[in-house]
Parts: C-alpha cells; sequence; structure tokens
C-alpha cells in the first residue's frame, strides 16, 4: 500500500525538478518509469479493495500494465520522442539559437545535433525559413532605397545588374517561405 504515495511523491518531484530546469535524457527516462509505476501502484491499490478475489485483479493489473510498458517504450524509441531531440526543442523555446549554443548545452557533436535538427525541420517541428524570408525581404527594400547611392558609387552596376538581385532576392525569399530552399551549417576541422 506504500507504492501509490510514494510515486505521487516521486511524480512531484520530477514534476518540479522539470518545471525549474527542464527536461533532460534522464528526467524522460525518469518519467517514463513513472508512468509504469503509476499503473502499478494504482492498479495494485485497487486490487488490493478487491477482498474475496483480490488474485484475480492483480493479473489483469500486470497484463494492463505490460501494455503500457510496451507503449512506453514506443514513444521513447520513436524518432521524435528522442531524448536529444526534446532537449533540443527545450532549449529553442526561449528563441532561436545557433547550432554552435546548442552543442555547448547538449554536450553532443556538431553533426549530431545538425542531424537532429533536420530530423525535427522534417516533422515541422523547428523550422528556420521564416526569419531568413524576413531578412531577404528587408535586404530588398534596403537594396530599392539605396539604388540611387549604389550607380554613384559604381556606374557600371546598370539596369540589368538591379535586375539581377531583384531576382536573386526574391527568389530566395519565396523558396524559405515556401520551405523549398533552406539552410545548412556545416564545420569543417583540420584532421
Amino acid at each position: 500500500m506504500r507504492l501509490l504515495p510514494l510515486t505521487v511523491i516521486a511524480v512531484y518531484a520530477l514534476g518540479l525538478r522539470v518545471h525549474d530546469y527542464g527536461w533532460t535524457s534522464d528526467r524522460i527516462v525518469a518519467s517514463a518509469c513513472l508512468a509504469v509505476s503509476a499503473c502499478y501502484a494504482i492498479g495494485y491499490q485497487w486490487a488490493g479493495y478487491q477482498y474475496d478475489t483480490w488474485l484475480g485483479p492483480i493479473s489483469r493489473v500486470n497484463v494492463w500494465t505490460a501494455f503500457v510498458v510496451l507503449a512506453v517504450l514506443l514513444a521513447l524509441f520513436t524518432p521524435l520522442a528522442d531524448p536529444a531531440r526534446l532537449r533540443i526543442v527545450e532549449a529553442m523555446k526561449s528563441g532561436e539559437c545557433a547550432v554552435g549554443e546548442i552543442v555547448e548545452r547538449m554536450d553532443i557533436h556538431q553533426s549530431g545535433v545538425s542531424r537532429h535538427l533536420r530530423i525535427l525541420a522534417e516533422a515541422g517541428i523547428v523550422r528556420f525559413g521564416g526569419d531568413y524570408a524576413e531578412t531577404l525581404a528587408e535586404w530588398a527594400r534596403r537594396f530599392e532605397s539605396a539604388w540611387g547611392e549604389i550607380v554613384m558609387i559604381e556606374a557600371s552596376f546598370d539596369d540589368r545588374f538591379r535586375r539581377l538581385w531583384r531576382f536573386y532576392l526574391a527568389y530566395c525569399e519565396a523558396g524559405f517561405r515556401s520551405g523549398r530552399t533552406d539552410v545548412i551549417q556545416m564545420g569543417l576541422m583540420r584532421v
């Protein structure tokens, strides 16, 4: 009969920790363990009140909890519920951050973070294009407003040059807005 109060205390403690410090891989696994523990605790508590046939209810609790264990394992091993990806999403909740910042926070190699970000972007959980599209639109506005000064600095910048840059900036902006163009960051190191 002590399993239920201990499980409630553990759930409360984990909730406090997550609220104060966010999700980590260990806390995700702990929450999965607590889900299984809660099934056993509630089920055994219920079975304990079945005075005449308490062994029958315990066997049902064990079977149903086995299904919960399978569901928890499936959830933990799905690509989107990967603890590292969940930590990346948690790190990005505060706003945009560079891949290097995520690498420092998570102690994962840059290629691993980039791979996780690509999977999250393919799932539509994180998106990069909107901000780049806004940047390109701003560049286009500044380019047009400064055209008179640009021509005065370099006379060879003719209307053909202007059309080329208008096309390039509009093309890139549209690509980012539609999700057809994306950004990749690569790190090169000498071996």
